[in-house]
């Protein structure tokens, strides 16, 4: 486990070993008692409905499993949710506006996407930051969506008790996405369909490879006192 990391610390083959490492670990078990209020607009400040993913093919039975897996632990059917845009009411390249009205709990959320532009391009894991939102407290940002091949967004709240309590997971994000260093990630199960693995492969600057392979629930769980998780996928939605 990494003590006392500084944010501008030099990024090196162990920090990424011990990072691809710590994610591995087990959390304590929290359950989420106050969700977020999630609500995105266009430019012409129209409301962009996120409906419930119905994960209804063959190919999301993992996820599906995943996610009722997730939720019985942590003993609250909202811990983990799976929604999606509907691209339909946003153009490529557009800036919407996103809004998190937080409950009344403070909380870090930490911002991920999974992107894929094309269909032959590399798919990406790639970290947005993380904040701090106090209890009752909302934040409005713009951002822009694309119609990729494939997007998938996640929203990781941790219980905190000030805006400097930071956990370790957060920190060597923040470490990979201030190196600039790129995660290639596949999805893979088990022989039951029953989880959902993350094959995570990184290239240093001098050619050396880091591959590893986690379950989402140990992605998850190396966040410190999770209290919800909120996945948005972006979907053309006839």
């Amino acid at each position: 486990m990494i003590k006392n990391l500084k944010i501008n610390e030099s990024f090196n083959m162990k920090t990424l070993t011990v990072f691809l490492l710590f994610i591995m670990t087990t959390a304590i078990y929290v359950r989420a008692d106050q969700l977020p209020q999630i609500s995105i607009l266009t430019n012409g400040n129209q409301l962009v409905e996120l409906i419930p993913e119905p994960l209804d093919t063959f190919k999301e039975i993992p996820i599906r499993n995943t996610r009722d897996r997730i939720n019985k632990r942590y003993q609250d059917p909202n811990f983990f949710r799976l929604l999606m845009l509907n691209l339909n009411h946003v153009k490529n390249n557009e800036w919407v506006r996103f809004k998190i009205k937080n409950g009344d709990i403070p909380v870090r959320i930490s911002f991920l996407s999974i992107d894929q532009k094309t269909a032959e391009s590399d798919r990406i894991l790639i970290s947005h930051g993380s904040i701090y939102l106090d209890s009752k407290k909302e934040i409005e940002a713009n951002t822009r969506f694309f119609h990729y091949h494939e997007n998938m967004n996640f929203m990781v709240a941790e219980r905190v008790s000030s805006i400097h309590q930071i956990s370790d997971t957060v920190k060597n994000l923040e470490l990979v996405r201030e190196a600039g260093y790129r995660i290639k990630i596949a999805y893979g199960t088990n022989w039951t369909m029953s989880e959902l693995n993350l094959e995570l492969d990184l290239t240093l600057e001098n050619n050396k490879k880091i591959s590893r392979e986690i379950t989402f629930d140990e992605l998850i769980n190396s966040f410190s006192s999770p209290l919800w998780v909120v996945a948005i996928r972006t979907s053309q939605i006839d």
